[in-house]
């Protein structure tokens, strides 16, 4: 692994690679920061738990293929192309995310997070928000079977 100076990247980068060999619920904290070359308080400063670190991998990822997303869609010259141009870019993304969105799709539903849905349903939920805009930006609305196909072809290409 690359070495990366900044604490919180360097605690991301390791978490992944974890969560991608081990699964979530088999990765310690203890595991994180000794790989990671950091103290456990170093890893609490940045995140209240791992619940909080997977969430914010998650959340970070979700939020980066949004904005890439909506940059193609404006670039688009038809509906078409622009049904084009999102499977492309999800294409694109699922090499570039592969690990977060494995890590993602894999441990989603399989705990709860404090005082929230559970992580599953905060996914799907922006998965689907995602889609809706973007069925929006081609036509003036969508409907609920539109998203939940264009749903069922980027968990496909994912």
């Amino acid at each position: 692994m690359k070495k990366i100076v900044n604490k919180k990247e360097r605690i991301i980068a390791v978490a992944l690679e974890l969560f991608l060999k081990k699964g979530f619920s088999e990765t310690s904290v203890e595991e994180i920061v000794n790989l990671a070359e950091i103290s456990k308080g170093s890893f609490y400063n940045y995140f209240q738990s791992k619940e909080k670190l997977l969430d914010e991998i998650i959340n970070s990822t979700l939020l980066s293929i949004e904005e890439n997303l909506k940059e193609k869609v404006k670039i688009s010259s038809s509906p078409l192309a622009a049904i084009q141009n999102y499977i492309e870019i999800n294409i694109d993304l699922s090499k570039h995310y592969a690990p977060a969105i494995l890590i993602s799709l894999r441990e989603a539903g399989l705990f709860p997070i404090e005082g929230r849905e559970n992580l599953g349903a905060i996914i799907n939920n922006h998965i689907r928000n995602v889609i809706k805009v973007f069925i929006s930006s081609i036509k003036v609305n969508a409907t609920e079977e539109e998203v939940s196909m264009l749903r069922g072809v980027t968990l496909a290409t994912w």
